[in-house]
């Protein structure tokens, strides 16, 4: 058994203090390591770096001497007894929806971020002991309470798959859904439609219910909401549980934000069976202290992606034209990143651990995400057409999550899976938008005429369409972030980076977009910062059509279309 202790003394410093207690078993040499990385977000998260004052005592609270062998690892030597206990502080000052954060008014733990555990014995029963600050303080979690009043998990996997609040601003709604009892947990300033919530989840669970016809979960879900006065966006996922942060809390309750909150906890709500229960073998089971090597991204994130909105379309939530809004933002996405004919959305998979949350080398690398929709977009409307409505992609993710029962999945399952509802075609679909840097547009065009939807291009902002770049405000100035290859834009000159301070000579003030407008149909002179040096770029007269949207219509829709949105 594992115990841990967890007290603030000042929590305006942000420090938790952590006591964990581990069994010797006997043996005279542990090591004790901290994870690298966090399931849900695959890149190294160096939590190493939060840690201070480490130290370790035995059982008679005589100190150990420490070896440390890697940046988050520690050996203990010459031990003796039953048990030895490290104690050691962790820096929670960051919120979001994978973090630690400690203040006056929360205690808010991702276990795996700063809880250490004995490598060798990662199925021992595990407790986790939290201060009582008394009746106004509410506790969010998905693990079960002992008799003392300690979150108790059956292993260090469980225990690092459920994180938890602790605070004084929390409120709560819970309803039943398919024999199971969803919690919907908010911490924070907001004013939720409570009504409307409950309706709405419940739709979007029972869809996603009987998809697979059980849940991943045993009993109950918990969604904690993290609700910020300031724009906030971001979800992860765990088996009973997803941590969601949103903001500005006066959003929360309108329309706008419950459609965002709608989408994204849709999605965390997928992953639930997809990734937490359906993973790639090289997952199963997690090594937390070293990278998990996969090329199936495009499948945990990016068939998550598309499954999570268009359960919300199954379900009754979203209306066609709001589906297809939604679809069409996606798309748009995959049309206008570059990267897609230079890197498989498979070495992008590979690659998340080398870079794959940051913008990195321009037109370098795909978005698992995005391209991986695409992927199940496209095999979801061929096997539906191919075997007239008979079958769906919905037929593959069950035999998944059959398999996921034993073991993990590997690119040979998935190929068979494919090819046994999809054909050799489907086979060779796979091939080309998984492993290929073909153009899928083609494709994606095709494979919606078939169900009766016209895709179309509609123009953006002067800029981004006629001359090819697009720009960030930076304070009063426009940093540009994308440049379309071989536009108006790149053959003058610019790149990526440029601050752009004036147009035509004069001084913009959050008003580049005005100017453009206003000088359109003449020559542009752009004055940008580069590297802190002053720059002159000309834009000719002559411009072109590049960045555009994809817009979709429902024109000629059949009973391919009915079986896309109806089936469960």
């Amino acid at each position: 058994m594992s115990n841990y202790r967890l007290t603030v003394k000042q929590p305006s410093s942000h420090w938790l203090q952590i006591e964990a207690t581990f069994e010797t078993q006997g043996n005279n040499s542990l090591v004790l390591q901290l994870p690298s990385w966090r399931p849900g977000r695959y890149e190294l998260g160096n939590f190493a770096k939060n840690v201070r004052n480490f130290s370790v005592t035995d059982e008679n609270g005589a100190s150990l001497k420490i070896n440390k062998i890697s940046k988050d690892r520690w050996e203990i030597n010459n031990v003796k007894g039953e048990s030895i206990k490290a104690r050691y502080e962790y820096y929670a000052s960051e919120l979001n929806a994978g973090s630690t954060f400690v203040d006056d008014h929360q205690i808010y733990v991702n276990p795996v971020n700063c809880l250490v555990y004995n490598p060798t014995d990662m199925n021992s029963v595990c407790t986790l002991h939290l201060p009582d600050y008394g009746e106004q303080w509410k506790l969010a979690s998905g693990l079960m309470q002992n008799e003392q009043g300690e979150l108790v998990a059956k292993n260090i996997h469980e225990l690092f798959d459920s994180p938890f609040i602790y605070g004084n601003k929390m409120q709560e709604l819970n309803f039943e859904v398919c024999g199971a009892t969803i919690h919907l947990w908010f911490h924070g300033i907001c004013k939720p439609n409570y009504a409307q919530l409950q309706q709405d989840f419940t739709k979007f669970i029972e869809s996603q219910y009987n998809l697979f016809g059980s849940f991943a979960f045993e009993k109950a879900y918990h969604f904690l909401f993290h609700i910020v006065p300031y724009s906030a966006f971001h979800g992860v996922e765990h088996v009973n549980n997803t941590v969601i942060y949103l903001g500005p809390s006066y959003t929360i309750g309108t329309s706008t934000a419950h459609h965002s909150l709608l989408g994204i906890s849709s999605h965390e709500l997928f992953h639930s069976w997809n990734v937490k229960t359906i993973r790639p073998a090289e997952m199963y089971p997690y090594n937390y202290a070293a990278e998990n090597y996969t090329k199936l991204g495009y499948v945990t994130e990016g068939f998550t992606t598309y499954y999570g909105d268009i359960m919300l379309w199954r379900s009754g939530v979203w209306t066609d034209q709001v589906y297809l809004d939604v679809l069409a933002a996606l798309i748009t996405k995959h049309e206008q990143n570059f990267g897609r004919f230079n890197y498989s959305v498979a070495e992008s998979s590979y690659d998340t651990w080398l870079d794959g949350y940051q913008a990195g080398a321009p037109n370098r690398k795909t978005s698992i995400y995005t391209e991986g929709a695409m992927v199940a977009l496209l095999l979801d409307l061929h096997i539906i057409t191919l075997s007239n409505g008979k079958s769906s992609l919905d037929d593959i993710m069950r035999e998944l999550y059959i398999l996921s029962e034993k073991s993990g999945y590997s690119e040979e399952i998935m190929e068979q899976l494919v090819k046994k509802y999809g054909g050799e075609e489907g086979a060779a679909m796979l091939h080309t938008a998984v492993y290929g840097k073909e153009d899928l547009m083609p494709f994606i065009k095709t494979a919606l005429n078939k169900v009766g939807v016209d895709l179309t291009f509609a123009p953006l902002d002067t800029c981004e369409t006629k001359f090819g770049f697009k720009f960030m405000a930076e304070g009063e100035h426009a940093r540009i972030v994308a440049i379309y290859p071989d536009s108006v834009a790149d053959n003058a000159g610019l790149v990526v980076g440029d601050l752009i301070t004036r147009v035509n000579s004069i001084a913009i003030r959050k008003d580049f977009n005005e100017w453009f407008n206003y000088f359109e149909g003449e020559e542009i002179k752009l004055q940008v910062l580069r590297q802190g040096v002053a720059e002159f770029i000309e834009l000719p007269k002559e411009s072109g059509t590049y960045y555009q949207k994809v817009v979709l219509k429902p024109s000629n829709t059949n009973e391919y279309y009915n079986f896309w949105k109806n089936r469960n």
